[in-house]
């Protein structure tokens, strides 16, 4: 199968960095290097071209700090994700984000500190 050569490769190089930092960011979430992991994913958004891959990037960038316990960075990224699904008016997504975001509303009232995100 002859996919063009070089001309190809160059018309879908944002495509091919997508994806390699993709499955770079998910081999280090298996490794349960979230950092690192949380880092690659960062550096993805730029190349995101739909709010649901954003809404994808940002779910699984606020796992990494959740797993992290950085709660403040895992609010920010979780509102993200929920923002971005609500402009699609996806719902699965949305669920995703607002799951977490009570994961992290739970985790917040163990340590005596609530956040009111219910309210918007």
């Amino acid at each position: 199968m002859n996919f063009g050569g070089i001309s190809y490769f160059y018309r879908h190089m944002t495509d091919i960095k997508s994806k390699a930092l993709d499955h770079l960011g998910k081999a280090f979430a298996l490794k349960k290097s979230y950092a690192e992991a949380a880092e690659i994913w960062e550096t993805r958004i730029a190349l995101a071209k739909t709010h649901l891959d954003r809404a994808y990037l940002f779910h699984e960038i606020a796992l990494c700090y959740l797993n992290m316990l950085k709660l403040d960075m895992a609010k920010y990224y979780a509102l993200q994700a929920l923002d971005e699904a609500l402009k699609i008016n996806d719902t699965i997504w949305a669920m995703n984000a607002r799951i977490m975001l009570g994961q992290i509303e739970s985790r917040l009232l163990a340590r005596g500190i609530t956040v009111c995100w219910l309210m918007n």
